[in-house]
């Protein structure tokens, strides 16, 4: 009986004493790789702050290329009216009234005196 007590007793000293040299040995590895692991954490964050601000920017150029698009659309809208314009009868008319001078046959001209 006296045997069993000693055994159970040495046991638990030879148990516990394993546990703190087995952690104290495995110590530099744990902060080694907490250190690294730190460090991806703040790498990690830094280039997710500047994909943010990178979003922001690409975000602000579509939004102005939208609005070029948008007016490059109305600017062919009167380029294809003007295009219809220019081949009627009436454009002819008043390319001659302006650029020649010339006026239709029951038509009087009145000019501003100069």
């Amino acid at each position: 009986m006296f045997d069993e007590v000693k055994m159970k007793i040495f046991k638990k000293k030879s148990r516990g004493s394993r546990k703190g040299p087995r952690f104290s040995r495995y110590r530099g590895s744990i902060m080694f790789i907490s250190c690294i692991l730190l460090v991806l954490a703040a790498v990690t964050t830094v280039h997710s702050i500047s994909l943010g601000a990178q979003l922001r920017d690409k975000t602000a150029q579509i939004s102005d290329l939208e609005k070029e698009k948008e007016q490059e659309e109305q600017r062919t809208e009167e380029i294809e009216k003007y295009k219809d314009y220019v081949g009627t009868d009436e454009y002819v008319e008043d390319t001659a009234r302006d650029r020649l001078g010339m006026v239709k046959e029951n038509e009087i001209l009145f000019k501003a005196e100069e």
